[in-house]
């Protein structure tokens, strides 16, 4: 019954899902009203392409009719009872918006079209509205894919209409589009990993459509509601040369409307033979024929101006989802996807130069399974730790990033300065046992060893898993199906609370975040170990979905846990302690034992005898040969009516100590009551006899009583004794009550890391690739200590395992122990000082992440710094690790940590609190290769394919000048007067981190006077990588932009860039000896981004249209 269940289930939705999108035709295409229903009916079939897409992605589309075993296809959530209800009454919902008569006229301004005769079977292959003519040259995979479905399914079951509708009221109209919206919202929202799918479905499909007519009406109709499927037709219609022309472009097919460019010249692209206009008439056969060879003439002189640009540049930045990219191709690059890596070195990604460097990168722990060639993103893409720990943000030449690197530079500028988001997360706020210490040691080294194989026992996995993670843990996990994100999210609920766990990026280091006097603990730092590594190991299993929750103290954890199990190892090793120190342990440890028997007692006292063997066994933990305290829990014990545990516990104090009469005589009652009657008497007489006062009053009347049983028994005293609670003689631990301590079945591996006489060390597995590594970063950076800093380097970790102390920052970065990004760009800079005493004794280590370090012959800075992006030019100034130099020195003061002060430079077109980038729109005004108003369409094709109007541009001279860096000054800016207020109670070290500067750069430029920049902001500097095949050339109408605006690095001192920004890009000649650091220290003074093309970079006319608006919008 359950598997038929499914099956209609799975074939239920399907059918729900087909009527839906076929019930959209219902409305129809009526008479002649222009764009503005044009557009209207193209907002209500972006939400039928919507509902497609979600239909293909959770796999209702491929279910055939009569398929057997449905539930196998399609979403295995679907098969879930709550789910598929849900997903039902969405369903429903659409199909009674279309179905409702009274309100489709009412509530929505529909008007009845008489000439469809009811009772109509619907068939989308004879009937199409207005919006699926224009749509279906877009979005030609789904509408394939509804056509063959509508076939199968209206043979089955066919969809009986009564009438079709037409556009009577546009308000009222939108109404019904947004109704629709909101259900198809709720559908996405189920399944969030396929809302990414999804888009990049579409956004494949409108990237490969040329219709132009149809893209810009697909630009207008979701403006509004769809920015991703806005945005992709834009970028589209800007790839092709169009611009979005607002109200003026002209009706689908609608012949009146003068053409002014491609994208006015209507084509038919449905792949039939039949053309017909907004009435619903055939076009006559001579206008088909000129509409036909004038769409050939266009489509050759596409393919010509294809030709021409084959191979060029395309650098874009957009917005997806909570976060902006820049991406990187090539025209008619039509590889696969799993070719990009071979892309990497001409992007300019900057490979690690040693081992102990990949920690700098953050590396991916979610593996998704992939269906198709879309680099989805996972909510760990979403996190923003740092954007340097991104493999793909830094160039190879210091102080520039790559084009991927200024869209996560747009991004992190969104998240501070931006529209702040409400992220709301769910927390287990459940009360967690207390882990015992060697329990929690003998999972890492489980986890280190032998972790075994995931998969095969899941059932077993949940349990070990709530050892340490709670009995309700993944309660609502499904086993049945796996569904991984249910167990994910469990995991994040868990790891996101603040009071159990620590969020490593409030903590300069992962020693201090573990031992610290802030920390939580040892034992729950290590405990956050085990659930970030389990964590781990499932997250690296190829999965689909996704779940919520996943925050940067989820990730930290990940990194933190993975360096631990890798590259830590816990040696137990026996304590070496004095003879007052082991006298002190014990003394210690009595007390405690004595405190927990003493509440124990006045348990008892109150007869709570659960919580009396409690407190008994905790005690017992501590001295486990304790005569006293077995004694009281076999009391207890005896007291639930559990003899037998009673006995044994008895027993063992009389064998702890033969001469404890109490113990005697509560073996002599439990064995008494076990039916060992001979064996009472034998306790009860041996507890008499070792007492010197002959034996208590409740001892003899003990003794005597079991005599008299003896003398009355048959069988000689070995007799069976029935007692309330029991049939037979219970001597299996196992059968006490539930409510009696369980015991533990991993217990026999655990008491191998019991610390009793045992000390914890914690021994590097990596200290030599760590030390090999420090010396590495030294070498690159021409470090002028390199001798004091070998001798320290070398012997380092034989002081920490000699037992000498050495500051956090070393301890992390010797163990491997270093989150990526700033935090390694700081951990291995402070190692390195830290490491040449002559210098830490003097300076210490930097307060603030962006501290750079002044030295009398050199500097080093921080590479996201304006002093390190502005003299990561220079000759001889390395990057390594997020630093760059050695750069020249500052005049003063030396052998001191510098902040600079710059402000950063927004990414283009910021308004309000929304960044848009990328794709505005030419920015050659009047001057473009597109048709103009009143301009004849033959004579400006001839003039396009004419050979001789095609040009390469000149780019800009090699120039002969000379620049030099004579003076970098600082210049100690005023602390805040909220600051000075409180500085008064503070060190004069303190206050000396809080010091800023402003930077300054003296230049001589050939012979003329010394020219001096300010740096008062704090630019990006964008190398763009190759193009590919010839040189590029343009048409002679675009040739005068790539003659203005061409400056001087002598000249710039005078220029102000508004003179300049409206007739297009500036271009900075920065071809002479230098003159880039000064190009760079202009941008820096006038707040100015700036793409660089390179030696071996982009042509010059790649490099202009991609700093233009029409590529990063940079210039």
């Amino acid at each position: 019954m359950e598997v038929a269940g499914l099956v209609i289930g799975a074939i239920g939705m399907v059918t729900a899902w087909n009527a839906c999108v076929q019930a959209f035709d219902t409305v129809g295409s009526v008479g002649s009203f222009g764009l503005d229903h044009q557009i209207i009916q193209v907002k209500l079939e972006v939400e039928r392409v919507r509902l497609l897409s979600w239909g293909e992605m959770v796999g209702l589309a491929t279910v055939q009719p009569g398929q057997s075993n449905p539930d196998h296809i399609v979403d295995q959530r679907l098969n879930r009872d709550d789910m598929r209800e849900t997903v039902m009454k969405l369903l429903g919902c659409i199909q009674h918006v279309f179905n409702d008569t009274d309100s489709l006229q009412r509530k929505y301004g529909l008007k009845q079209d008489t000439s469809a005769a009811g009772g109509e079977t619907l068939s989308l292959i004879t009937t199409s509205n207005g919006g699926q003519l224009i749509l279906k040259s877009v979005f030609k995979r789904a509408y394939v894919n509804l056509q063959k479905s509508a076939k199968e399914y209206q043979q089955n079951t066919p969809l009986k209409l009564r009438a079709r509708w037409a556009i009577g009221d546009k308000a009222k109209f939108l109404d019904l589009i947004a109704e629709i919206r909101g259900f198809n919202d709720s559908l996405v929202s189920l399944f969030p990993d396929v809302t990414s799918k999804t888009a990049a479905r579409l956004r494949e499909d409108i990237d490969a459509s040329d219709e132009i007519s149809s893209l810009q009406l697909l630009e207008q109709a979701s403006a509004d509601e769809h920015e991703d499927i806005w945005e992709s037709a834009s970028m589209r219609l800007s790839n092709l040369g169009q611009t979005a022309t607002g109200p003026s472009i002209a009706p689908f097919e609608d012949k009146k409307t003068e053409t002014a460019s491609i994208a006015q010249v209507p084509v038919n692209n449905d792949g039939d033979d039949s053309w017909e206009d907004d009435n619903g008439q055939p076009v006559t056969k001579a206008a088909k024929r000129e509409l036909s060879e004038l769409e050939k003439q266009l489509e050759a002189l596409e393919s010509f101006c294809k030709r021409k640009s084959s191979g060029g540049l395309i650098c874009r930045v957009s917005s997806g989802g909570l976060r902006c990219y820049a991406s990187v191709y090539w025209e008619g690059d039509n590889r696969d996807h799993s070719f990009s890596h071979w892309d990497d070195e001409l992007k300019g990604f900057v490979p690690s130069a040693h081992q102990a460097f990949d920690v700098y990168r953050r590396k991916k722990y979610i593996q998704k399974i992939r269906q198709d060639n879309y680099d989805i993103p996972t909510s760990e893409d979403y996190v923003l730790l740092d954007i340097e720990d991104n493999p793909k943000y830094h160039n190879v030449r210091p102080g520039t990033i790559t084009v991927e690197g200024f869209g996560l530079e747009c991004w992190e500028y969104e998240e501070k300065f931006g529209k702040p988001r409400d992220q709301r997360i769910l927390v287990n706020a459940s009360d967690m046992q207390n882990i015992p210490a060697k329990k929690i040691l003998r999972r890492i080294h489980e986890l280190k060893t032998n972790p075994g194989a995931l998969g095969w026992h899941p059932t077993q996995e949940i349990e070990d898993l709530r050892e340490f993670a709670g009995a309700q843990f993944a309660s609502g996990y499904d086993l049945a199906h796996r569904e991984r994100w249910g167990l994910f999210s469990s995991f994040y609920q868990l790891l996101n609370r603040r009071d159990l766990f620590i969020n490593f990026t409030t903590s300069s280091s992962i020693m201090v975040a573990a031992t610290g006097p802030n920390s939580k603990g040892i034992w729950n730092f290590l405990w956050q170990i085990i659930l970030g590594y389990e964590l781990v190991r499932r997250l690296e299993q190829p999965h689909d979905g996704s779940a919520t929750g996943f925050t940067s103290q989820v990730l930290t954890t990940l990194i933190v846990a993975d360096q631990w199990i890798h590259n830590v190892d816990l040696v137990l090793v026996d304590q070496k302690e004095s003879a007052e120190e082991k006298e002190a342990r014990k003394k210690e440890e009595k007390e405690a034992a004595n405190a927990l028997k003493d509440k124990g007692n006045e348990a008892m006292k109150k007869k709570e005898y659960q919580a009396a063997i409690d407190f008994y066994t905790d005690a017992l933990d501590i001295e486990p040969e304790n005569p006293v305290l077995l004694s009281n829990r076999a009391a207890a014990f005896i007291s639930v009516e559990e003899y037998q545990l009673g006995c044994d516990d008895a027993q063992a104090a009389v064998d702890a100590d033969p001469t404890f009469t109490k113990a005697w005589g509560r073996l002599g009652l439990a064995k008494l009551e076990l039916g060992d009657i001979q064996g009472s008497v034998e306790a009860y007489k041996r507890g008499i006899n070792s007492d010197s006062t002959g034996g208590s009053a409740i001892m003899k009347q003990g003794y005597e009583n079991a005599k008299r049983r003896l003398a009355n028994s048959p069988a000689g005293g070995n007799v069976t004794q029935q007692t309330p609670n029991s049939s037979v003689v219970v001597a299996d631990k196992e059968k006490k009550k539930p409510d009696a301590k369980k015991k533990d079945k991993s217990a026999p591996w655990d008491d191998a890391w019991d610390l009793e006489g045992k000390s914890l060390e914690w021994h590097s597995l990596v200290h030599e690739k760590q030390i090999e590594g420090l010396l590495r970063f030294a070498e690159i950076l021409k470090w002028p200590f390199m001798n004091e800093t070998r001798d320290y380097a070398e012997d380092v970790y034989g002081n920490i395992r000699g037992g000498n102390t050495v500051p956090p920052d070393v301890w992390d970065w010797i163990y491997g122990m270093v989150l990526p990004g700033k935090w390694m760009a700081y951990k291995i800079f402070a190692v390195l000082v830290l490491s040449t005493p002559s210098l830490a004794k003097e300076i210490g280590t930097a307060h603030y992440f962006d501290h750079g370090l002044s030295l009398p012959k050199q500097s080093y800075w921080r590479s996201r710094t304006v002093l390190g992006r502005v003299l990561g030019s220079l000759p001889g100034v390395k990057f390594a690790c997020g630093r760059v130099g050695p750069c020249p020195p500052i005049e003063s003061p030396h052998r001191k940590y510098i902040r600079i002060k710059a402000r950063r430079v927004a990414p283009p077109k910021k308004d309000s609190d929304v960044i848009h980038v990328g794709g505005f729109g030419a920015d050659d005004g009047e001057e473009t290769t597109r048709m103009r108003e009143g301009e004849d369409v033959q004579q400006w094709m001839a003039e396009l394919r004419d050979e001789s109007n095609w040009a390469i541009p000149q780019p800009p001279v090699q120039q002969m000048t000379t620049c030099s860096v004579e003076k970098i000054r600082v210049k100690k800016l005023p602390l805040n007067a909220s600051f000075v207020a409180k500085s008064s109670k503070m060190s004069e070290a303190e206050v000396e981190d809080e010091i800023e500067y402003r930077a300054s750069i003296e230049f001589k430029i050939d012979n003329l006077p010394p020219v001096t920049y300010t740096l008062y902001t704090n630019p990006v500097f964008v190398t763009l990588p190759a193009c590919r095949g010839p040189i590029h050339s343009v048409h002679t109408r675009e040739l005068p932009k790539f003659r203005r605006n061409i400056l001087n690095a002598e000249d710039l001192k005078e220029v102000e860039a508004a003179d300049y920004e409206e007739s297009g890009l500036i271009v900075i000649n920065a071809t002479g000896k230098g003159a880039e650091t000064v190009a760079r220290a202009w941008c820096s003074e006038r707040g100015k981004d700036a793409a660089i093309r390179a030696n071996g970079g982009p042509c010059f006319v790649c490099a202009y249209n991609n700093a233009s608006a029409k590529g990063l919008g940079i210039g």
